[in-house]
């Protein structure tokens, strides 16, 4: 303000020989003026600093008291977990505690602060120093040793604690004592640094009476001096019509950047409301998107239209052998093919992963019908290519033509979703229309009973184990080898024995695969162990995972403790692992860490994927399973006979051993042994039996075949 009146001073300055006692007049107003606006400034700005200091120190006692909530709020969390409730996990646990780590970090700025102060009360060296200032540095620098103590003595306690959790379980309260134990020497450092905290809040709250004292007194002076402005009212007059010019000029430029910020704003909350309802890879709309659009639809409860939900056959393969940047790729490809072929006015969204849906609009069953026949046959015919690798693509399609009136959104997606799960369930690459009238969820309901029956299973301990041997075709120092393949069955609420080709595909599609291969290997390491870690004249005990368990680190730790747990030799137990599972990114990895353990490993049902030669000779396999499509016709299949001798010849080359399975006649063992396979599986050799009434030597004749054949 005071800038703005200098143009005005300058003007009467240079009137004054005109205007004598007047202009004087002018010229003493506008110092008493300035002289009041410096008190009055200066008095404001000591209120804002005191302000401010006091709100930095109820910020610092704010502070302790959430490091202290937070301290028994991590005990608790600690308690819950240990008592095994299930309200608090591990890592809930863990993020409880880094919360409470982190509320350390935030007493910095408040030691700075205080310590600036303390610095700036002992410089006056060269002054009177009053007896409350030595007071005052003397409470600061208590404050200031007991932070550092506590940042100290916290960030090293904590991070022990940190270390505990890892080895704490339900149950453990050993362990939680000796967090416990930990945790109250820290809270004893707390309830230090609360009183150090209050001491501080009572010498502010004293040091701010004396001000307030102090600035009432300059304020009062103030005051007084306002009075000469009342004499020369015209003169402000001039002053206020200045300023109101002013701020007037102020305001329209005020007004112009709110503007502004309006603007931005509403391209903003666009911009989020795109982000929110599209898809960020694709540019489709997203599934919220979609069903919102769906939903408004069917809400007018008019017109004719069609829906068909779209899931990527070959997906999965791209991803696990190129990368996900090849999978993201993918989808941007089919999301452009599937929109150039959608009628105009579609709605065309990734519902997630690699499922799309479309909808079409006020059309004819003849006309939707015919252009989604049209986006299979040309998502059948896409090559996608990605660094020098091509795969064929197609889709499962499940489509319905229906009448907005007659059915919901939930009804309408599971019929759609029903019909594409059954064009997959058929070979994928095709597309199935519903009508209201014969569609139903069928199959996936079907599915969701063997879900529950599953997981009852896992709950209740209601499996088994059997198993079938492995005899090496040609005897060894005169002495025939045999192994094991530990098999799986299912026991229904019945008490019945449910084969696993019911169960299995069902387990592994539905990720419930990870838990079964976890209870196999308790169960066989648990047997083992009653064997005192071996089996007479048993040379090996094959253990089959699934595909899902490749590269599960939980299902990889389970291995590691039984192995650890196990007396005897680890490479008795051989782990089967299907072609297909090993293309994953981590599946080397895993397998890498279960032959440094040192078990075998054994790769199941070879020559029916898409494995190379070449990837397999990278991999740490001992043993090769020859596909049983291979092996069971083998007497009568001259191309399958060469097949087996190929892939015999390849195992050779790379000293790994071949293990020929489904084999059902002498005719076929003969053949093998001509072959100079190693190994033979299969009915003609022995059935499989259960596991608890194993007795090598006495599983029949059928077992002894192989030795006269």
């Amino acid at each position: 303000m005071l800038l703005n009146t200098r143009p005005a001073l300058n003007k009467v300055s240079r009137a004054l020989p005109r205007v004598g006692l007047v202009g004087v007049a002018v010229i003493c107003l506008v110092v008493a003026l300035y002289l009041v606006w410096s008190g009055v400034r200066s008095s404001q700005d000591q209120i804002r600093a005191a302000q401010s200091q006091d709100g930095q120190q109820t910020n610092l006692v704010q502070l302790v008291s959430s490091i202290d909530l937070n301290h028994h709020r991590f005990l608790r969390a600690s308690s819950q977990f240990v008592n095994g409730s299930g309200l608090v996990t591990r890592e809930e646990t863990r993020w409880r505690l880094q919360h409470y780590a982190s509320r350390f970090a935030e007493l910095r700025p408040h030691l700075d602060l205080i310590q600036s102060e303390t610095e700036a009360l002992s410089a006056d060296e060269g002054e009177d120093v009053s007896q409350a200032d030595d007071i005052a540095v003397a409470k600061n620098q208590r404050v200031i040793y007991t932070i550092r103590e506590i940042l100290r003595d916290g960030e090293a306690t904590l991070n022990y604690v940190d270390s505990l959790i890892d080895w704490l379980r339900p149950g453990d309260s050993n362990g939680y004592n000796n967090i416990l134990s930990i945790m109250d020497l820290l809270g004893d450092d707390i309830t230090a640094l609360e009183m150090a905290a209050q001491q501080r809040r009572q010498l502010l709250d004293e040091q701010a009476i004396e001000n307030k004292a102090l600035l009432a007194s300059r304020l009062a002076t103030a005051k007084s001096s306002m009075g000469i402005g009342l004499l020369m009212l015209f003169t402000l007059g001039f002053f206020f019509v200045r300023h109101r010019h002013i701020a007037a000029k102020i305001l329209r430029r005020s007004n112009e950047k709110l503007q502004r910020q309006i603007e931005a704003s509403r391209k903003l909350t666009e911009e989020l409301h795109y982000r929110a309802t599209h898809d960020a890879l694709s540019g489709l709309s997203n599934r919220s998107g979609f069903t919102s659009q769906l939903q408004e639809m069917l809400g007018q409860g008019s017109g004719a239209h069609g829906l068909c939900f779209i899931d990527l056959d070959m997906f999965k393969i791209v991803n696990d052998t190129s990368g996900h940047a090849a999978g993201d790729q993918l989808i941007i490809e089919v999301a452009e093919l599937i929109e150039k072929q959608s009628p105009d006015g579609s709605l065309v969204a990734r519902f997630g992963g690699d499922e799309f849906l479309v909808l079409v609009r006020d059309c004819e069953k003849a006309e939707f019908e015919q252009a989604m026949t049209s986006c299979c046959d040309a998502l059948r015919a896409l090559t996608f290519q990605f660094e020098g690798r091509r795969f064929s693509i197609s889709g499962s399609f499940g489509a319905m033509h229906f009448d907005a009136s007659k059915y919901d959104m939930d009804t309408l997606m599971s019929i759609v979703d029903s019909a594409c799960y059954e064009a997959k369930n058929e070979g994928g690459g095709r597309i199935i229309f519903r009508s209201g009238a014969t569609s139903s969820p069928g199959s996936r309901r079907e599915d969701h009973v063997w879900v529950n029956r599953i997981q009852s299973a896992l709950e209740n301990d209601r499996f088994c184990l059997y198993y079938q041997p492995i005899a090496r075709i040609e005897k060894t120092n005169g002495k025939p080898v045999h192994s094991w393949e530990v098999l799986l069955r299912m026991i229904d609420e019945n008490g019945e024995i449910t084969a696993p080709g019911k169960f299995l595909d069902i387990a592994e599609q539905y990720s419930l695969a990870p838990r079964i291969d976890s209870w196999v290997i308790n169960k066989t390491f648990a047997w083992l162990a009653s064997k005192g870690g071996k089996v007479e004249e048993v040379d090996c005990i094959n253990i089959n995972l699934s595909g899902r368990s490749i590269g599960n680190l939980d299902l990889l730790e389970l291995i590691r403790q039984r192995a650890a747990e196990f007396d005897g030799d680890l490479s008795i137990i051989c782990f089967e692992i299907t072609e297909t599972a090993i293309v994953g990114d981590n599946a080397r990895e895993f397998l890498l860490n279960l032959k440094a353990l040192g078990f075998r490993i054994a790769l199941d049902d070879f020559g029916s994927g898409f494995s190379s030669f070449g990837y397999l000779e990278s991999l740490p396999v001992d043993y090769i399973k020859i596909d049983g499509i291979f092996v069971r016709d083998i007497d009568s299949n001259p191309t399958h006979q060469e097949f087996v001798k190929a892939i015999n010849a390849v195992g050779k080359a790379m000293e790994k051993l071949t293990v020929a399975e489904f084999v059902e006649n002498g005719e076929s063992l003969s053949i093998l042994r001509e072959l100079g396979v190693d190994f033979a599986q299969g009915y003609h050799l022995a059935r499989p039996m259960p596991l608890p009434e194993c007795q090598v030597g006495n599983s029949g004749d059928d077992f002894e075949l192989h030795q006269a054949a």
